[in-house]
């Protein structure tokens, strides 16, 4: 019988740091792009390969071979991507279910000086930013391609035309309370003026009334319809 022996995991050449608030799958796209490798899950692959036999969790394996610190770990947040075959949320927020796993969303103003995926873009009842009160977009304005949550892709879209190009859609003054409501329950700190609840207390409050809406038999009993992939 073949005994198979354990090894260290790849560890990336170029190791960012992660940037406050950033989410965990951009996170593993943007150590992807500076290593040279296609997207996030061409990444994951290489290391899983070498790491037959290895005992410890894969992905905490991983933040460890990038020499980050507890602190530096816990900056990350939202749940880990599909390819990572890990079941955990990083660091905070409610149960996998209440993440968009699929598709990015981004403030294109955001975009324009940031080049990271922020958590909250990841929640799925987020969909405006605060600190900009814009709605958020979710593809290319030139060509409407999707950008995957593996997706190298920070700045620019694979048509040449630039992530934070789009028109800016202004939101209502009442959305963009709630959306920094949200931000604000993400991080312990409450909005004036609006109830004090944890992220997961937010959460259902809107995804409750929002079921109740549901006018399809197709749709999923407690499920928004499209919320995955919007």
């Amino acid at each position: 019988m073949t005994r198979i022996t354990a090894s260290a995991p790849i560890i990336p050449v170029v190791r960012p740091k992660p940037e406050p608030g950033e989410a965990l799958a951009g996170y593993l796209a943007r150590v992807a792009a500076e290593n040279g490798f296609e997207n996030g899950r061409t990444l994951w692959s290489a290391l899983f390969k070498s790491m037959v036999g290895y005992q410890q969790e894969p992905l905490t394996s991983f933040l460890e071979a990038l020499d980050l610190s507890a602190r530096e770990r816990s900056l990350l947040g939202g749940p880990s991507p599909r390819y990572c075959r890990s079941p955990s949320t990083h660091t905070f927020g409610p149960g996998r279910a209440m993440f968009n796993l699929d598709y990015r969303r981004w403030c294109p103003l955001c975009t324009a000086t940031t080049e990271f995926i922020r958590t909250e873009w990841t929640l799925k009842f987020f969909c405006a930013c605060p600190e900009h009160g814009c709605w958020l977009v979710s593809t290319c304005s030139e060509c409407g391609q999707r950008f995957h949550m593996d997706s190298i892709q920070f700045r620019r879209c694979q048509c040449g035309a630039r992530m934070d190009s789009s028109g800016i859609d202004l939101a209502p003054s009442a959305v963009i309370k709630l959306m920094a409501a949200l931000r604000g329950a993400m991080y312990q700190e409450a909005y004036p003026g609006l109830p004090n609840l944890s992220l997961q207390d937010w959460c259902r409050l809107l995804l409750y009334p929002g079921s109740s809406l549901q006018t399809s038999s197709r749709n999923v009993q407690g499920r928004l319809p499209t919320l995955q992939t919007c």
